[in-house]
């Protein structure tokens, strides 16, 4: 997503400097719940200076419509790191992501429940500020996906049908580089927000197929590319997302 390149970019750099001081490892989890506790107390703080109010803007949504500010979401780079980290140095990795799978589903499930039990609302305001009361479910689900996502591709991806999306991970960059050039030109010649529903849902496909095509006409003109189409990427053989270790 085009409007996530912010958090990006200032989480990598966070990440550099924080790593000169502390290795990664448990002490990124304290950091990072440091980072959602926080949060609701930088956020609406201004200077009153226009330059620097405009630039913290981004790091704790100090102004209307600041998407994804570093705090607090910046806590799922660091516990992405701390995680992908464990993944990197284990001799059995389907076991760490059991392990941790099967954690984050737990904080998925109560994450929800305490969400439901408060009548948290999900408004694009409390959405985009992201209360910590927020952050369990969604941290719970994403890590219990990737998890789920590595069982089926070990199970045999292809006979799912999910050959298609082997491609799509093989070629993430292009991917997103061209999906978001069209994004942002279709938004240029339509306008913003100015579609209702349907059109919405007939353009989203046609969006994903131009992307598809697009991209591979891209690779082929760099001179890294096959087949143009659909078909040459769920002929492609599965393979585990991550190798036995």
């Amino acid at each position: 997503m085009i409007d996530i390149l912010q958090l990006a970019g200032s989480s990598l750099i966070l990440m550099a400097a924080l790593r000169e001081v502390v290795l990664v490892g448990p002490a990124w989890l304290v950091i990072a719940a440091g980072v959602v506790l926080v949060a609701p107390i930088l956020q609406d703080v201004i200077t009153g200076l226009a330059i620097v109010d405009a630039l913290l803007a981004m790091l704790w949504s100090n102004a209307d419509n600041v998407f994804y500010p570093v705090f607090p979401w910046a806590v799922f780079p660091l516990v992405g790191a701390v995680v992908g980290d464990a993944l990197v140095k284990a001799r059995d990795r389907p076991l760490i992501l059991r392990r941790t799978g099967v954690v984050a589903l737990a904080a998925f499930v109560a994450g929800v429940a305490v969400i439901v039990a408060t009548s948290t609302t999900l408004d694009d305001l409390t959405y985009w500020r992201l209360p910590p009361i927020l952050v369990p479910a969604i941290l719970g689900f994403t890590v219990a996906w990737v998890w789920l996502c590595d069982v089926v591709a070990r199970r045999g991806g292809q006979r799912f049908g999910l050959g298609v999306i082997y491609g799509w991970s093989a070629r993430v960059t292009t991917m997103c580089f061209v999906h978001w050039l069209i994004v942002a030109w279709g938004i240029a010649f339509v306008g913003f927000r100015v579609m209702d529903l349907g059109p919405v849902l007939v353009a989203a496909v046609a969006v994903v197929i131009a992307t598809i095509f697009v991209s591979r006409w891209w690779r082929s003109l760099v001179g890294r590319g096959g087949r143009i189409g659909m078909r040459a990427w769920i002929d492609e053989p599965a393979r585990p997302i991550l190798p036995d270790g």
